[in-house]
């Protein structure tokens, strides 16, 4: 929806920075070339990155969507504190670049 101008309008040129943990970076590349064969109308470019402050640089709208997975016999208050130390430090990253 974003890079086909549902969201910000037609006439607005979008920049996707995908945001990945290192280990996981190289599996992006799949999901740019789809995003590039797409041929969507307002994708001005598509950047995969490991480095918060590369992904959130000027950045006008971030969407985070990841977070930490639950692991079999992990409690809640686990996950839950294993997210908020990564949702911090894009917190962290974002007030510093954005």
């Amino acid at each position: 929806l974003i890079a086909s101008g549902y969201v910000f309008g037609d006439t607005v040129p979008i920049e996707l920075r995908l945001l990945e943990i290192p280990h996981a970076l190289k599996s992006l590349t799949g999901v740019k070339m789809e995003l590039e064969d797409s041929a969507y109308p307002c994708l001005s470019n598509v950047l995969c990155t490991a480095d918060p402050l590369e992904a959130f640089d000027n950045a006008d709208c971030i969407i985070l969507v990841g977070g930490f997975p639950r692991k079999k016999g992990m409690a809640r208050n686990d996950l839950i504190q294993a997210n908020t130390k990564i949702f911090t430090e894009m917190g962290a990253a974002i007030d510093e670049v954005a």
